[in-house]
């Protein structure tokens, strides 16, 4: 059975049931568990290697409205520290690439001048 050592006291609690790690003491690890320990940092005692799942083969969990909105505000913030004209619309919006090139998922531009509107007048209520 695998046990894995962790540089620091730490319960991991997951779906897959909790394990205990003491730092520095070899602790069992039920194999379906053995990915995630791997995710956060323990070795495993007898060398052996443990394939973490390849990043782009796992399912991304979609964002809910206010975390997209959340993401969209940042790219703003980037943008305008940027400076960049080509960024921008005529209109004087984000462009959709340039916010595609930030954020972490697809966008259009009806969601952009939205969260723009929006942007802009939260920053008009905090001055």
């Amino acid at each position: 059975m695998p046990n894995y050592v962790l540089n620091r006291n730490y319960t991991h609690r997951s779906v897959n049931g909790v394990v205990s790690f003491v730092k520095g003491e070899s602790t069992w690890v039920v194999p379906m568990m053995e990915r995630e320990v791997v995710a956060i940092g323990a070795e495993r005692v007898d060398g052996e290697s443990v394939e973490l799942l390849d990043p782009e083969k796992v399912a991304k969990i979609p964002l809910s409205p206010i975390e997209r909105q959340d993401e969209l505000f940042g790219a703003f913030e980037l943008l305008i520290e940027k400076n960049d004209s080509a960024d921008f619309t005529g209109a004087g919006s984000p462009t959709v690439k340039a916010i595609e090139k930030i954020v972490d998922f697809s966008t259009d531009r009806v969601e952009i001048d939205t969260a723009w509107a929006e942007y802009k007048v939260a920053k008009a209520e905090a001055q």
